[in-house]
């Protein structure tokens, strides 16, 4: 897959890519040409499990490259590649007599995960599974049926991992995981616990197109993290975290990061809440502590009740091409030092006094973003961004609006591009009392 935020042109060709044309994930102002030779095929490396990349005798890439090179890094280092089963889930399966196949499934996840090893792929087909899973530390590909067919985007709401009535985690990354751990493709729901309702990470995993509500705890109500995972396609959203008796402690309705380097791209965190009161807001959207510097790109933080982000202890967020609107606090509040980097973004209708509060922070630097109530810096303004219809959710740009290239590099400020030729007219004040679901729009899961 290919991921890629920044203005300017990208040619793909007698590449090998996963997902094909649709694996390429591309901001609006960058020139993708996908040209000829390319394929989706498994390209059969080696041993990849153990970091061995040649490719085997029988590889797709072989030979299929420009001129007829090999893809890839790497020449022929094997005669055929490790095999990697498939293990199938299904809730017509059985951990008893089932084996793992797709005649003949197993009926839990996380029987499956007990069963699999490193590198293998699980596949979970549609249904609610309601148990507790644990990746035990292994390199996995868990997914729904998403994976087969990339564009059924159904397969997310259809596909459904519920904690409902264990009182923990519904997910649990245990520590040794890393970025070739991937959880792909599932709605995750009704976890409740201390830390993380619905996914309770200490690793770097990759997690992928999830949709993840209705989850609670005192810190996290999605998910709690102390590792530096990625998170690209996500809908976090109508989850809640209940803080606790510290006034600095707890709190993050979407997501609570402690220690972490996490890298966010393209996430949706609307609609969350925390029980914290006074000055700190908990954050409704993100908590941030213990150092955390997030990268978040092309995000949307939005009506969620609590500050967008409250950063403190020395927490560093990097925010580009994303907007924090209408929470029921700042959209960043920042305390105990930490820098705050902000660029080509939108900050507006945000509750609080100040959209931005950072008084506490070593330093900050707003550049080229619309920020309400102004803010001095290289290229900012402050005027209404004019969204196609905020009332719905709808945060693409009207063809009128001060954003269009207005960006670093004259791309456009904001999570999205132009979707409309003017916005609906409607009231500045938008902000929540209470949290409830609303449309978000575009929302992948929901098309």
């Amino acid at each position: 897959q290919v991921h890629m935020q920044e203005l300017g042109t990208l040619l793909i060709e007698h590449s090998d890519v996963l997902g094909g044309e649709s694996g390429v994930s591309v901001s609006d102002e960058l020139i993708v040409t996908w040209g000829i030779g390319n394929i989706d095929d498994d390209p059969q490396f080696c041993e990849p499990g153990e970091g061995d990349y040649h490719l085997a005798e029988s590889s797709p890439c072989v030979g299929t490259g420009q001129d007829g090179v090999n893809m890839g890094a790497f020449g022929i280092g094997c005669e055929s590649p490790a095999s990697f089963p498939v293990w199938h889930v299904s809730t017509t399966g059985s951990d008893e007599s089932g084996d793992g196949s797709e005649e003949n499934p197993f009926a839990t996840i996380q029987n499956s995960i007990d069963i699999a090893s490193d590198m293998d792929t699980i596949l979970v087909h549609r249904g609610i599974y309601n148990e507790l899973i644990s990746f035990e530390g292994k390199t996995l590909y868990l997914t729904s049926e998403l994976y087969k067919y990339p564009d059924s985007l159904i397969y997310i709401q259809e596909t459904v991992m519920s904690g409902d009535g264990f009182g923990t985690s519904v997910i649990t990354f245990n520590g040794n995981e890393d970025s070739s751990a991937v959880l792909n493709g599932f709605s995750i729901i009704n976890g409740s616990a201390q830390y993380g309702g619905g996914i309770h990470c200490q690793s770097n995993p990759t997690l992928m197109n999830l949709n993840i509500f209705g989850n609670e705890a005192t810190a996290g109500g999605g998910i709690y993290c102390t590792g530096s995972p990625t998170l690209l396609n996500l809908d976090i959203h109508d989850n809640h975290a209940q803080g606790g008796d510290d006034n600095v402690g707890d709190g993050g309705g979407g997501i609570y990061f402690e220690g972490s380097a996490a890298e966010l791209i393209n996430v949706r965190i609307t609609n969350n809440s925390t029980g914290f009161g006074g000055i700190y807001g908990g954050g409704g959207g993100i908590y941030l502590q213990a150092g955390s510097s997030p990268s978040i790109t092309r995000s949307l933080i939005a009506n969620n009740v609590g500050h967008g982000i409250f950063s403190i202890y020395g927490s560093s967020p990097n925010i580009s091409h994303s907007a924090i609107l209408f929470n029921a606090g700042e959209a960043v509040f920042m305390e105990y030092g930490g820098n705050l980097d902000i660029s080509s973004s939108i900050i507006w209708g945000n509750t609080s006094e100040y959209q931005l509060y950072t008084e506490s922070a070593d330093a900050s630097v707003i550049s080229y973003s619309d920020v309400q109530g102004n803010w001095e810096g290289v290229g900012n303004i402050g005027v209404d961004p004019q969204f196609c219809d905020p009332g719905e959710a709808n945060y693409l740009l009207a063809e009128t609006s001060p954003c269009i290239g207005s960006g670093v590099d004259g791309s456009d400020m904001g999570a999205y591009g132009v979707g409309c030729t003017e916005p609906v007219s409607i009231a500045v004040d938008m902000i929540p009392s209470s949290f409830s679901l609303q449309q978000n729009y575009p929302n992948p899961f929901n098309p």
